[in-house]
């Protein structure tokens, strides 16, 4: 029922009352008695909150609130009756950082909807560059290193950042005891909600629904920004989050590490259906802190999402990830019900899948392993997983042959000596400008002191974004044969530079680069040159052949391969005659090529053929770790029979 009434700032009623309500006396309150004013309400809405009183009315008027920022005070619950609608003014909230409701540094607060209530801010005009400095933090409830508070039966639509924010930072003690309940997040710009340090948060009868506009563009996103305010207690109940252009549910953990406390967040009885991905856990920490923890899925269901779950970086040891009495929907999914990759060396510990039902069309295994590395899956457990396809029919599913499958290999590589190399030959050939190395590697060349070697380095830019990150020269350190640094350069964004290079000593220098997320091509026609392959060395983007040395009295030869999740390649193992002796195709995960000679009494020059998007190789032991771009220019041990 709406409630016309004529308003006036100064009535002597609304003055006695407001005077009642400063002297203590009245400690409930309606906003209209500060002056109602349809084009702009901040004044009276704020002057309300300001006021000290306890209970604050906000009485659906049969006008929008038209509101810019307001910040809410501590010991308040604010009641807004049915039917109303709080909205951002336009041309306010130019500063990047303002909220509809702002409650920082405040403990007891509550902010309740009674009936049908909705917070509508203009999330399109925010990205107009005419009127607005373009920002991600326009959100409609911003709750920052608060304690206890509580918001209810509300809708938030259209904000320029997030629906709701609960964080922690700075040096106040953090988010602490929040509860959100039956809210409806629709429409914002960054996320549905985001949470970035709290202790105690339930979130209960809660949508988070299509968010779009600037990444991460999640229903829910946990990324904490700091080490020491983590995510304890995080409870989701009854909640949707659904049409998300990204993840529905999304964690980025990577912040926290072994100082962190132990993160435990739940979801139960959770819906995720119709979007990019539905559960995205990018990383769960870069440190085991002391104590357990755990992130569980129970009784949820996953339907509908171009991926269903996608785990990646999961290197807590003592943090369990946890599926129970879930239900995956896969028949609109691009991929497995459930991908599981890891980019590190480390092994994947803690995974508990616990009655799993995946539906599914596709002649594809529910859950899927892929790691760069030779690492794999230990002290996990995957039991009670059932497959079946639209007519019911099941399909078995071996839990204990996929855990034996991607148990961890044992690949070693052994240290890279470079005082014990030398070149196999006098005269090398000019080669390597097809192939591009992506972020760190070590490129060797050997020489005597005295020479000169013309080197062409050329930066070929994967992003062409702005930012010194992407435009500034790739670093390039020589470091002498005996340890020191022998000179410094760049290579500028999009260019090549032709480097003199002037030994001074006789040996391996090592040329160290940072290529970051671009790529860099290196060509010479010296002898003795090759690339450190003891760490993986990232290709991106390109194809060709490497070869490496196999010394005399070598049998077992092994390559580690490893490709990416979505963004395949492809390797083939050759011997010394050209012959294919193991392939790995179309990978996103790693393979170990292997291959067992029978002739060992002389060395050889084998090499991989390669197709990469974004490929990771290592060489094994016993072999030396290094990659040379044609025989001629291999670099390889000092035996006297070589």
């Amino acid at each position: 029922m709406l409630l016309f009434i004529t308003i006036t700032a100064n009535s002597d009623d609304f003055s006695r009352k407001i005077a009642q309500v400063k002297n203590g006396t009245l400690k409930e309150a309606r906003a209209i008695w500060w002056g109602f004013d349809k084009e702009d309400a901040t004044k009276c809405l704020q002057e309300a909150i300001n006021s000290g009183v306890k209970k604050l009315w906000v009485d659906n008027v049969g006008y929008d609130w038209i509101v810019g920022p307001i910040k809410v005070s501590s010991n308040l619950e604010i009641i807004f009756a049915d039917g109303v609608v709080v909205r951002a003014k336009a041309g306010e909230f130019k500063n990047r950082s303002d909220c509809l409701f702002d409650i920082s540094d405040r403990t007891n607060v509550t902010l309740r909807g009674k009936g049908k209530v909705r917070f509508v801010m203009n999330k399109d005009d925010y990205q107009n560059p005419e009127l607005y400095t373009k920002g991600e933090h326009r959100h409609t409830i911003n709750i920052y290193n608060s304690r206890n508070v509580l918001v209810q039966n509300l809708q938030l639509e259209s904000s320029g950042g997030d629906g709701v924010y609960v964080g922690s930072g700075g040096q106040g003690e953090g988010s602490r005891n929040i509860t959100l309940d039956r809210l409806i997040c629709l429409n914002h710009y960054r996320q549905g909600i985001s949470v970035t340090g709290v202790e105690n948060l339930l979130i209960k009868n809660c949508q988070f629904n299509e968010t779009s506009g600037t990444a991460p563009q999640c229903g829910i996103d946990y990324e904490p920004n700091y080490p020491e305010f983590s995510l304890v207690n995080c409870v989701a109940v009854n909640c949707e989050f659904n049409r998300n252009a990204e993840a529905g549910i999304n964690l980025s953990l990577n912040k926290l590490d072994a100082t962190s406390r132990p993160v435990s967040i739940s979801f139960r009885n959770c819906r995720v259906t119709g979007n990019k991905i539905g559960i995205r856990i990018i990383s769960t920490g870069s440190g085991t802190p002391v104590g357990s923890g755990k992130i569980e899925f129970v009784n949820c269901m996953i339907a509908d999402n171009q991926y269903s779950v996608a785990i990646s970086e999961h290197r807590v040891k003592n943090l369990s990830l946890i599926f129970k009495n879930t239900v995956i929907d896969n028949r609109k999914a691009k991929g497995e019900a459930m991908r599981i990759s890891s980019g590190c060396s480390e092994n994947i510990t803690g995974l508990r899948i616990e009655t799993l039902t995946v539906i599914d069309d596709m002649a594809r295994q529910p859950i899927k392993f892929f790691s760069q590395f030779s690492n794999g899956l230990v002290d996990s457990a995957v039991t009670g997983v059932k497959m079946r396809n639209s007519t019911g029919k099941e399909i078995s599913f071996d839990s204990k042959a996929f855990l034996k499958a991607n148990a961890p290999f044992p690949f070693k590589t052994i240290p890279l000596g470079l005082k014990a190399l030398k070149p196999l030959n006098n005269i090398g050939r000019a080669a390597g400008s097809n192939l591009r190395f992506r972020e760190k590697n070590d490129y060797l060349l050997w020489a005597n002191a005295g020479q000169k070697i013309l080197i062409k380095f050329a930066n070929k830019p994967v992003h062409y974004f702005e930012g010194s990150f992407y435009r500034s020269p790739l670093e390039v350190i020589v470091w002498n044969p005996c340890g020191t640094i022998a000179d410094k350069f760049g290579i500028p964004f999009d260019d090549t530079v032709e480097y003199m290079f002037n030994a001074t000593e006789t040996g391996v220098y090592r040329f160290s680069i940072d290529a970051r997320s671009q790529t860099v091509s290196i060509e010479t026609d010296a002898p003795g040159q090759g690339f450190a392959a003891d760490k993986p060395l990232y290709l991106f983007g390109c194809s060709g052949q490497l070869y490496f040395w196999v010394p005399a009295g070598v049998k077992k030869i092994m390559i580690e391969a490893g490709g990416v999740p979505l963004e395949p390649s492809s390797v083939v193992l050759l011997d010394a005659e050209g012959r294919q002796v193991d392939t790995g195709v179309e990978m996103e995960g790693s393979k170990v090529l292997q291959a067992t000679r029978e002739d060992v009494s002389k060395p050889e020059i084998w090499s991989i053929k390669f197709s990469a998007k974004k490929l990771f190789l290592r060489i094994g032991v016993p072999l030396v770790p290094i990659f040379f771009t044609d025989p001629d220019n291999a670099l390889v041990p000092k035996p006297n029979d070589i």
